[in-house]
């Protein structure tokens, strides 16, 4: 006589029938959110049951560098270098109105000479979305591990730990209208390098509180308004006299933000969130910055078979040189991308980065001998060589000016990259504006 199931069994196999039933999600809620990640969740092209998901393997920058640490170091370091990875998202609804979703992106960089700069990354995130009839709700967290360059002052590669929490609410006013608080905290811990004081200088806990009024849409076109409150606190800082706040006030308009991976749609898209920004240092030493802050990206059709591209940004960015709480980053380019064929483009860009630090300060050196500019042209050849596999070849060529903290240098490379797949994307709810 066959014994009979455990009641473990049983939950096991209602737990695997109700994931491998075939079923479409429907009705997530009366806001715009909820409706974008209903059509985030039914692209997904992984399916089984309820259980969505997607995700695209890459190899990137395969090719040689002329200069790994872009000048930062007294002499050239050549190598052929390489960033193998994948990208992959899964959604699951656990009911009619919560949604369970994770993301994770792991990758390799690999370096053929400069063995010690060769290390494991890796990125994953995981949610929980609540959707009513006009309310949203949204609970998750992001973890981030990255051997990755310093920035723009200092062009070393350095280990950086960030462990971040994000909660958003959102109420459907009206059809055009919602109304949207969002708080993130995030904790920063940098790795060890030969550079002394980076760890004292950029360890940091940042606690970000918008809110924003979405005032209209007029079909892939979003309007809103975003104010914003940052506070920093340095965690290695004994004097916290490099503690700072942060105020803004944005205007700011999404176009067509799904249709921006394709770059010879026939529609405008981009974001801007451009308004006014306060940096406010507790070191009264130091001069506070205020004025226009923010980011654009537009791309534009200019005719059948070419587009054009452009970006702005502007904003304060904190300092690894000691006597210096941060610097003013403000970055601009633009390019074109030109259809040679139905599967070929060519396409051309240039981007320029000025650096620039306040008036008053621990330095000697008056302000217009610290300042520095990056310039940046790139050529890619683009072709689809089958359904989602991609192949293009790159060149990059870019060059630093001196200053009196940092060293002139630059760099160029030239590789390919492949990718096979489609990009999984991310839920305008997750895509977060004040990221750094």
């Amino acid at each position: 006589m066959r014994a009979r199931p455990t009641l473990r069994k049983i939950a096991l196999a209602a737990l695997a029938l109700a994931l491998c039933r075939p079923q479409e999600a429907r009705g997530w809620g009366n806001t715009w959110i909820g409706i974008d990640l209903e059509e985030a969740y039914n692209a997904l092209r992984w399916r089984s049951g309820l259980l969505r998901g997607g995700g695209v393997l890459t190899l990137g920058n395969a090719g040689y560098s002329s200069d790994i640490f872009y000048g930062s170091t007294p002499e050239p370091t050549p190598d052929y270098t390489a960033t193998a990875g994948a990208s992959v998202r899964g959604m699951l609804p656990l009911s009619r109105k919560l949604i369970a979703e994770a993301s994770a992106t792991p990758e390799y960089l690999f370096f053929l000479r400069t063995r010690g700069e060769r290390a494991f990354n890796g990125i994953a995130s995981g949610s929980l979305h609540l959707v009513l009839d006009r309310l949203y709700f949204l609970a998750g967290g992001e973890y981030r591990n990255m051997r990755e360059r310093l920035g723009p002052e200092l062009d070393v590669n350095i280990r950086r730990q960030e462990a971040a929490l994000t909660g958003l609410a959102l109420w459907q006013v009206s059809k055009q209208t919602s109304l949207a608080l969002q708080y993130r905290r995030a904790a920063y811990n940098y790795g060890e390098t030969g550079e002394t004081g980076i760890r004292e200088r950029l360890n940091r806990i940042e606690d970000y509180i918008n809110v924003r009024a979405y005032l209209r849409q007029i079909a892939k076109v979003r309007y809103y308004l975003d104010g914003e409150y940052g506070d920093f606190s340095f965690t290695q800082d004994p004097t916290h006299f490099r503690d700072a706040r942060s105020y803004g006030a944005y205007a700011c308009v999404d176009i067509n933000p799904e249709a921006a991976t394709n770059p010879l749609n026939r529609q405008i898209t981009g974001a801007i969130r451009l308004g006014y920004g306060k940096f406010d240092l507790r070191d009264p030493a130091q001069m506070d910055f205020a004025g226009l802050a923010g980011s654009a990206r537009l791309t534009i059709p200019l005719m059948r078979h070419t587009s054009a591209n452009g970006f702005f940004e502007r904003g304060a960015e904190f300092s690894v040189f000691a006597g210096m709480s941060y610097f003013l980053q403000t970055s601009f380019g633009g390019g074109v991308t030109r259809a040679l064929t139905r599967r070929i483009t060519l396409s051309y860009d240039f981007a320029m980065s000025r650096l620039s630090y306040p008036e008053s300060g621990s330095s000697e050196e008056p302000s217009s001998q610290l300042r520095s500019a990056y310039r940046v042209h790139s050529i890619r050849l683009g072709t689809q060589l089958k359904r989602n596999l991609f192949f293009n070849l790159l060149a990059s060529f870019s060059t630093r000016s001196s200053s009196v903290l940092i060293r002139p240098g630059g760099r160029n490379f030239f590789g390919f990259g492949l990718s096979y797949g489609v990009s999984p994307g991310a839920t305008t709810a997750i895509v977060d504006p004040t990221a750094r």
